[in-house]
């Protein structure tokens, strides 16, 4: 018993106020870290939806010169054509907020088509997906956001 009594009596350790210090600084820089985190998650999300956006854009594309025309088109044809993953089939499995995903042909224009995703939550991400994606829009036409829902046009070239 005395042994066990002197190895306590030498041991060294924190204290639980130096615990408790360590602890307070971790809190406070996972409150710094954790709106930067949840940011990134969002972006992660949008970055998906716009390369899946690209996705049916080339796919429509190459739907044209088979089918003629873009009057038919929409996601399940393309998948009936082979151009898109099977599992896009309904629309909402492509879509990471769980939403709608669409295409649907100009009725001005035979030429041009427009993809749109809905169910986007965060404001930011559809904000960003417009900024992103401008430049790849048909000429004259800008993409959109609103209310949750993003819209694009393209072209055939």
């Amino acid at each position: 018993m005395k042994k066990l009594q002197k190895t306590f009596k030498n041991a060294k350790g924190f204290t639980l106020i130096e615990l408790m210090i360590v602890i307070a600084i971790m809190g406070i820089l996972a409150a710094i870290a954790y709106p930067t985190i949840v940011e990134n998650l969002g972006s992660g999300k949008a970055t998906a939806a716009m390369d899946q956006v690209r996705a049916i854009r080339t796919a429509a594309t190459k739907y044209a010169p088979v089918n003629g025309d873009m009057t038919d088109v929409s996601i399940q044809e393309l998948v009936d054509n082979g151009l898109l993953p099977e599992d896009w089939a309904d629309g909402s499995s492509v879509n990471p907020w769980a939403g709608d995903v669409s295409v649907s042909v100009d009725s001005s224009d035979v030429t041009r088509f427009a993809v749109s995703t809905d169910n986007i939550p965060e404001d930011t991400d559809g904000a960003n997906m417009v900024r992103t994606m401008e430049d790849e829009a048909a000429s004259n036409t800008t993409p959109s956001y609103s209310g949750g829902s993003f819209s694009i046009t393209f072209a055939i070239n």
